[in-house]
C-alpha cells in the first residue's frame, strides 16, 4: 500500500516536470524579428550577367548572354526579343524591400520552402538565387529571399509580369504604321502601283488623294478611306502564329514564297518615340531656377541641389522616319485524298527577309489579297463638289434640259427677290446675312429650281460591282455636269438599263460597273420633277 502511495505521487511529480518543461517551451518558441526599411536588398548591373534562368509553373526557361547579346541556352537560333528581356530584367536592378524579416527559422510560413517561382542571376563572380513566395494580402506585397537568411516584402510583384511562354521572349516581325505613304505597289495575283499625291490634278474632284498610276501614266483614283483601310490592315496583322524561324532561301519553297502570290512594298513614313534628355545648358538652368524658387526646403533635392526630376530630365518625343516594308505571301495546296474532299489550302507570309515563316489565317488573306484596283477604287459614281458645278444637263425620256447656275446676288440683281425669298429674309438677322457666303441659284430657260432631292440623288450613286462590259441597249438617263475646273471642264454620266436589278453606269463614256436599280428610279424621279415643274 505505501508502494502504491509513492509511485502515485512519483507520476504526479513526474507529470508536473512535464507540464513545466511544456510552458518553457511554449514561453520560449522563436519568433521572427520583422523590422519595417526602405533598403535597397538587391543591385544589378544587367551586363555583368552572363545566363539568367527561372522556373514558374514547373515550366523553367533559361538565357545567356554574349558581347552584350541575349540567346536563347538551349536554341541559339531563336531569336530573342532584347528589349523584352532586358525590360523584364530590369525589376532585378534595384530591388526595394519595405520590410526586413530576420532570423527566419521557418519559411513555409511566407511560401519560401517551396517557392512559387526562383529566378537565378549568374555573373561571373557569383550566382544569386531569388526565391518568390506568398503574397501577403494585408501589406499587398510580396515575399522574396535571396539566401541571407532573411525574408522580405516587395512592393513590386514580379509574378506579375513573369512568364515561362518562351514566345513571349521572340522578336517577332513588325509592320509599321504609315503615316503618310509615299508609294505602295503590289505584283503577283495583282497589279498595283499607289501613290499618295494630295496636290495632284488628275480628276474632276479633289475628294481623293490616293491614285493608281497607269503604265501609260494616267492616274486613277482610289478610295482614301479604303487605302487606308489597307494600310492598317497590314499594320495591325497579328504575327505570331509563326511555322519556322529559321527558314533559309531553299525552305521557301515548302511555303510558297519562292514564287509568292502576292509581293506588296510600301514606302513612306512612320512615327516613333524618341526619349531626349535636356542639353547641359537646360540642366544648369534648372538647377538654377529650383535653388531661386526652394530657398532653404531641401528634403526633395539631391546633395548637388537639383530634384529627382531635374536628374531624370528627360522628354519623349515623336518623330518622322522613313520606312520601307516587302511583304511576301505564299500560298501551298496540298490535293485532296479522296474525290470527294477538297483540296487543302494555306497560306503563309514573309517580311522582308526575316527567316521566320508566319501561317495566315483565311480572314487575313482574303483581308491581303483583296489590293486590286478594283478592291480599292471609289464606289462612288459621282463625288462632285456642288460649289464647283457651275451647271448641268440631263436627258429623261429623249428630252434634254439645260440648267446652268447663278450666283444668288446676280440673280435677285437680275430677277429680283422671290415674294417667298422675301419672308424668308426677313425673319433672319441681318448680321448673319452679311456674313454668309452668297449661294447658287439653278435655272432652266431662266426660271428657278430646286435641285435639292435631285443632288441628293447623284450623291447617292454607288456602284455594286465593277465591269469592264459595253453599253446596254436602252439609256434610262444622262446627266452632265459642267464644272469651273479648266483642265476638267465635264464628266458625264450615263445610265443604261441592264437587267430588272441593276442598270449599268459608263463615266465619260467609259464603263465603270453596276448599280441597284432602284437608285436610278430615285434620281429619275428627281430629274422629272424639275420638268414637270416647269411653267
Amino acid at each position: 500500500m505505501k508502494r502504491s502511495k509513492k509511485l502515485l505521487i512519483l507520476g504526479i511529480v513526474v507529470a508536473a516536470l512535464c507540464a513545466v518543461v511544456g510552458v518553457e517551451r511554449v514561453v520560449t518558441q522563436h519568433v521572427d524579428s520583422i523590422n519595417t526599411t526602405d533598403e535597397v536588398i538587391l543591385s544589378l548591373d544587367q551586363g555583368t550577367l552572363t545566363s539568367v534562368s527561372w522556373t514558374y509553373e514547373e515550366e523553367t526557361l533559361e538565357f545567356e548572354q554574349t558581347d552584350d547579346v541575349w540567346y536563347d541556352s538551349n536554341d541559339a537560333d531563336f531569336p530573342v526579343n532584347q528589349e523584352t528581356l532586358e525590360d523584364f530584367l530590369s525589376w532585378f536592378e534595384e530591388v526595394h524591400a519595405c520590410f526586413i524579416i530576420d532570423d527566419v527559422e521557418d519559411y513555409s510560413q511566407y511560401g519560401l520552402e517551396d517557392p512559387q517561382c526562383t529566378v537565378t542571376l549568374t555573373t561571373e563572380d557569383e550566382e544569386i538565387v531569388v526565391s518568390i513566395g506568398d503574397y501577403s494580402t494585408m501589406d499587398e506585397q510580396r515575399y522574396i529571399e535571396i539566401g541571407d537568411g532573411k525574408v522580405y516584402l516587395v512592393e513590386e510583384d514580379i509574378l506579375e509580369d513573369i512568364s515561362t511562354e518562351r514566345d513571349d521572349f521572340m522578336q517577332q516581325d513588325e509592320i509599321p504604321s504609315i503615316v503618310t505613304l509615299e508609294e505602295m505597289t503590289v505584283s503577283g495575283k495583282a497589279d498595283l502601283d499607289a501613290v499618295y499625291d494630295p496636290d495632284g490634278s488628275y480628276s474632276y474632284t479633289d475628294s481623293y488623294n490616293y491614285y493608281q498610276v497607269e503604265d501609260d501614266g494616267t492616274y486613277l483614283m482610289l478610295d482614301d478611306s479604303l487605302m487606308e483601310s489597307y494600310l492598317s490592315s497590314l499594320a495591325s496583322l497579328s504575327l505570331t502564329d509563326y511555322v519556322t524561324y529559321t527558314a533559309s532561301d531553299v525552305d521557301l519553297s515548302d511555303y510558297g514564297l519562292d514564287d509568292p502570290v502576292y509581293t506588296i512594298t510600301v514606302t513612306g513614313t512612320t512615327e516613333v518615340e524618341v526619349e531626349t534628355e535636356e542639353d547641359e545648358e537646360d540642366e544648369e538652368s534648372s538647377d538654377t531656377d529650383t535653388a531661386d524658387t526652394t530657398g532653404d526646403d531641401t528634403s526633395d533635392t539631391n546633395d548637388d541641389g537639383t530634384t529627382e526630376e531635374d536628374a531624370e530630365a528627360e522628354e519623349t518625343e515623336v518623330e518622322t522616319e522613313d520606312v520601307e516594308v516587302v511583304i511576301y505571301i505564299g500560298l501551298v495546296t496540298e490535293t485532296a485524298d479522296e474525290e470527294d474532299e477538297d483540296n487543302t489550302v494555306t497560306t503563309y507570309l514573309r517580311v522582308g527577309d526575316s527567316e521566320i515563316i508566319y501561317q495566315l489565317d483565311s480572314s487575313d488573306y482574303d483581308t491581303l489579297s483583296a489590293v486590286t484596283y478594283d478592291d480599292l477604287r471609289p464606289t462612288s459614281v459621282l463625288s462632285a463638289d456642288w460649289d464647283e458645278v457651275t451647271g448641268f444637263s440631263f436627258t429623261v425620256d429623249g428630252e434634254t434640259y439645260e440648267v446652268t447656275a447663278m450666283d444668288e446676288a446676280e440673280y435677285e440683281e437680275t430677277y429680283g427677290t422671290d415674294e417667298e425669298d422675301e419672308t424668308e429674309d426677313s425673319s433672319e438677322d441681318s448680321s448673319e446675312d452679311t456674313e454668309e457666303e452668297s449661294g447658287y441659284v439653278y435655272l432652266i430657260d431662266e426660271q428657278k429650281i430646286d435641285i435639292d432631292t435631285a443632288m441628293t440623288a447623284v450623291d447617292a450613286l454607288t456602284i455594286d460591282s465593277f465591269t469592264d462590259e459595253e453599253s446596254g441597249d436602252t439609256l434610262e438617263l444622262s446627266i452632265t455636269l459642267q464644272m469651273s475646273d479648266e483642265k476638267y471642264s465635264s464628266v458625264a454620266v450615263e445610265i443604261y438599263q441592264y437587267d430588272s436589278e441593276d442598270c449599268l453606269v459608263l463615266v465619260d463614256g467609259e464603263p465603270v460597273g453596276l448599280l441597284e436599280r432602284s437608285l436610278m428610279v430615285d434620281l429619275r424621279e428627281a430629274l422629272t420633277t424639275i420638268v414637270l415643274g416647269l411653267e
